[in-house]
């Protein structure tokens, strides 16, 4: 059960009516009818399973008889532990925000006396949760007290709250619970550490005190070969900053285990784990299967590992650079081509419009893809014709592509081309039209583009439109913008609508005159239209038109 802080707030109904019902006050006949003791409904409590119930349970702990006191104790050492690690934190403010919830039941435990924390630590095995509460206590006399009695434990349980507490905002209860923290990281407690780890990382972000010391303490004491096998139990983590911690400690030791630990790092799912890994690998080449794992690396999904790769086989296997290059001119990420195109460039060796015209005629849509982008890379403004004929392909992902790469070469030539790919069915082919056309959207001109919005069957490309009529001369743009809002999709009116707002907020920029053909159109529509604005833009409108 994850146990996080928006759904600790109140606890469920039915939790709720046994609190209730545990602090009502019975009738004579109930109580001879119905004779549930405190116990009873607290043994309920704790079946229902949910920590959000422990503020209410905390002062039978104070009032309550033995029996309700040990039926309470037990209780909350039960849903304590159904908190994960990392939800110790927020339980922290969770307890501690009870006391603005204010009920007049709980005032016993808030007005609580640091001699009864006493009282908590002599209630057996399940103290170390009673006392672990009170280390949250809003009195930081109390939480001195609590943290004290944590002290003598040596179990591992009292890890959570001194973990918590070396952040306390009380610099002496920081003081005490970072020298009991501090004495506790020894290898006898990697398991315990382990367990806790997620709150030993929160430490990196605690800010009231420089728990740098602590952190390092404890990446020391993972580093060592007592805490091997914890350290590879902590690559499975559910917690990514533990997984991360865990990688990063064992790749960055001197163990004889380096190789198996990138095996597990390179098949990693974490991108920041495989790009260490990566990193490291120069340490235990050459081998043959440290080369494995290179090769691996080569075909990683995250191309900073691709990229690292490549780089390692250019420095340690430099006769089989050239080949692994080769292929990372056809990588899909232009960072990695562009280092490839680097490399050839200063070895020239390869004539690089070449290599990608030859491989135009791949039979891989990724490959063709990294082709077509290759030639807008590689080529001049009279190799456009080469990406043309994949204008028209059945792949959105190849039409993007020879778009792009249109663009880059010679995009004057392609206006019409980028007009009617705003209409595509593809939102990626029409955004790619649209980085084309938004440097001179003038030069399609506003009707053009108002006919793509009226006529466009897909709403990215209406969209799309729509974006580009809000870059056109400032007296053509805002009559669009308001025809626009006859539309019937409610996001395009709100876009529109945006777009208006912004129209006016920049009309200081430029003190363009309209020319009187534009302010018959501009009125004629407004005539029109007039309805659909608010009264405000109206008037803001008539009153610009009154001053032509």
């Amino acid at each position: 059960m994850t146990c996080q802080l928006a759904q600790m707030k109140k606890p469920s109904e039915s939790t709720e009516r046994l609190i209730e019902s545990l602090y009502a006050r019975k009738r004579l006949w109930d109580r001879l009818v119905k004779p549930t003791q405190p116990d009873e409904i607290i043994g309920l409590i704790q079946d229902a399973g949910e920590p959000a119930a422990i503020p209410d349970l905390l002062p039978f702990l104070i009032i309550g008889d033995r029996r309700s006191i040990l039926a309470t104790a037990k209780a909350i050492h039960h849903l304590l532990q159904k908190l994960k690690p990392a939800d110790f934190a927020r339980f922290d403010e969770f307890v501690r925000q009870g006391y603005s919830d204010w009920r007049v039941r709980r005032e016993s435990w808030y007005m609580m006396n640091p001699e009864d924390v006493g009282h908590l630590a002599s209630m057996g095995e399940v103290s170390i949760s009673l006392l672990g509460i009170a280390s949250c206590h809003t009195n930081g006399h109390v939480r001195e007290a609590a943290v004290q009695e944590l002290g003598k434990s040596s179990t591992g349980g009292e890890l959570p709250f001194l973990l918590i507490r070396v952040n306390d905002w009380v610099p002496q209860i920081r003081s005490a619970a970072r020298n009991l923290l501090l004495n506790r990281i020894r290898t006898d407690y990697v398991s315990h550490l382990a367990t806790w780890m997620p709150l030993v990382l929160r430490l990196r972000y605690a800010a009231r005190d420089d728990h740098s010391a602590i952190i390092e303490a404890v990446r020391q004491l993972f580093a060592s070969v007592e805490a091997r096998e914890a350290l590879h139990q902590g690559f499975q983590s559910a917690d990514q900053l533990v997984r991360r911690f865990c990688f990063q400690v064992a790749l960055n030791s001197s163990a004889h285990d380096l190789l198996f630990v990138m095996q597990r790092a390179l098949k990693s799912p974490d991108p920041q784990v495989r790009r260490e890994a990566v990193e490291k690998l120069p340490a235990i080449l050459p081998s043959t299967e440290a080369k494995e794992l290179l090769a691996r690396a080569r075909n990683d999904g995250y191309m900073p590992v691709r990229r690292q790769a490549v780089r390692i086989f250019a420095e340690k296997y430099a006769n089989e650079a050239t080949q692994e290059f080769e292929e990372a001119l056809l990588d899909s990420n232009i960072a990695l081509r562009e280092e490839a195109q680097y490399y050839f460039r200063q070895k020239g060796t390869v004539d690089l419009l070449a290599y990608y015209c030859r491989n135009l005629e791949a039979s891989s849509n990724r490959e063709l893809c990294a082709a077509i982008a290759g030639v807008g890379e590689t080529g001049h403004m009279q190799d456009s014709h080469l990406v043309e004929r994949f204008f028209r392909s059945e792949s959105s992902k190849v039409r993007a592509a020879a778009l792009h790469a249109a663009t880059k070469l010679n995009p004057d030539a392609y206006q019409d081309t980028f007009v009617l790919a705003l209409r595509d069915s593809s939102s990626k082919v029409a955004h790619e039209a649209v980085v084309a056309l938004s440097k001179k959207p003038n030069s399609v001109g506003g009707q053009r583009l108002w006919e793509v919005y009226d006529q466009c069957r897909y709403l990215h490309g209406q969209r799309w439109a729509l974006f580009l009529i809000a870059r056109i001369s400032k007296w053509d743009s805002i009559n669009f913008l308001i025809q626009s809002l006859t539309n019937q999709s409610d996001s395009c009116v709100d876009l529109s609508r945006r777009y208006i707002a912004r129209w006016f907020a920049r009309y200081n920029r430029s003190f363009v005159t309209p020319t009187p053909e534009q302010l018959s159109r501009l009125r004629n529509t407004l005539s029109k239209c007039n309805l659909l604005l608010s009264p405000g833009t109206e008037r803001q409108i008539q009153s610009l038109l009154k001053s032509f």
